[in-house]
């Protein structure tokens, strides 16, 4: 039997083009109209109550790409884009690309057949890659609306609802700097483009206060624990005992705890911490952990309002940019002598 994804196929279009050609014909492009029209015609559809949302030229179903469900920002993220989604009637299809490129690639080519108004894709790896750039655009080209969460795009023309992560990582580096601690070290996610602002932000605020970073300092911890305990433990194992860490993720900052604990360091009296990210749990750990905080619920409600109103065909400004600001805790309070004062 033919059905909707059919026709979408055979006209070039994506299958919310061909339910608003059925259902609201005036607002669709003739070209793409007569398109869909022959298409029926020669496959001989016979339109049936495929969903609610067919009929109202929507299949009121939005999916979320996210690069590790497992990473907590990831799924607090999650949660709060579904409670946005549901107020306005629409359910999340759920991603996970465990930070695999081919994964992308594939949802990009797959979804647009499941049924499917917009997409999320909240991840901190490159997007402005050649493989990614061809299947953004060719998924662009079906009608289907798509919005970053992670990083503004200059190759593809998808808006985006960021927080400015370089300036929250400078924030997070003056603070520690304003505290008198030096060196301060900085802990990250390789050549990741999330990892690579917030370096960017690392160093600013250490130039802004006159120090001059070095390499031995740029430590990759992988945004993982383990690899985060290893590169703290081999920085310590060097000789070298940083006042302050600027982690990416808490996942990390746990890393950098457990090393500093084996080597009988105190947090924050020998060694203060500040994550550029804030999770629930941050607030329950010992020592508690500062944080460079953005209102995730709100992060979720700006990113659906935002795909909802280009999944309607609205202009919508093509970078939003999110408050963040400085949630101090035990693990770098606002007065913390350096070490040996």
């Amino acid at each position: 039997m033919v059905n909707i994804s059919d026709v979408a196929r055979a006209a070039g279009v994506s299958p919310s083009t061909v339910s608003r050609v059925l259902n609201q014909p005036d607002i669709v492009t003739p070209d793409k109209r007569d398109r869909v029209l022959a298409a029926i015609a020669r496959l001989n559809y016979q339109p049936s109550t495929f969903a609610r949302g067919l009929r109202r030229g929507t299949f009121e179903t939005l999916a979320l790409l996210v690069g590790d469900i497992a990473q907590p920002f990831h799924g607090r993220l999650a949660k709060a884009v579904e409670l946005a989604a549901e107020e306005k009637g629409y359910s999340v299809l759920l991603c996970d690309l465990d930070h695999r490129q081919d994964r992308l690639v594939g949802f990009l080519r797959s979804l647009p057949k499941r049924g499917i108004d917009g997409i999320l894709i909240a991840t901190a790896d490159n997007l402005d890659v050649p493989a990614v750039h061809e299947a953004l655009t060719a998924f662009l080209a079906q009608d289907i609306a798509a919005v970053t969460t992670s990083q503004h795009l200059q190759s593809v023309p998808v808006p985006a609802v960021v927080v400015d992560r370089t300036a929250a990582a400078h924030d997070a580096t003056r603070h520690l700097l304003d505290l008198g601690r030096w060196p301060v070290a900085f802990l990250g996610g390789g050549a990741s483009a999330y990892s690579q602002r917030l370096a960017d932000g690392y160093r600013a605020g250490c130039r802004d206060a006159g120090h001059r970073t070095q390499p031995r300092l740029m430590l990759d911890g992988g945004f993982q624990t383990e690899p985060a305990m290893r590169a703290v433990a081999a920085l310590l194992a060097e000789g070298t005992i940083p006042e302050g860490i600027v982690a990416a993720n808490v996942p990390m900052a746990l890393g950098a705890l457990r090393a500093l604990a084996e080597r009988d360091l105190d947090v924050p009296d020998d060694v203060a911490i500040i994550v550029c990210e804030d999770v629930p749990v941050a607030a329950y750990m010992r020592p508690s952990l500062t944080c460079v905080s953005t209102d995730l619920d709100a992060y979720g409600r700006r990113a659906v309002d935002t795909l909802l109103a280009a999944v309607a065909g609205h202009d919508v400004p093509r970078v939003t940019v999110l408050p963040h600001t400085l949630i101090l805790r035990d693990s770098a309070p606002a007065a913390v002598p350096p070490p040996g004062s």
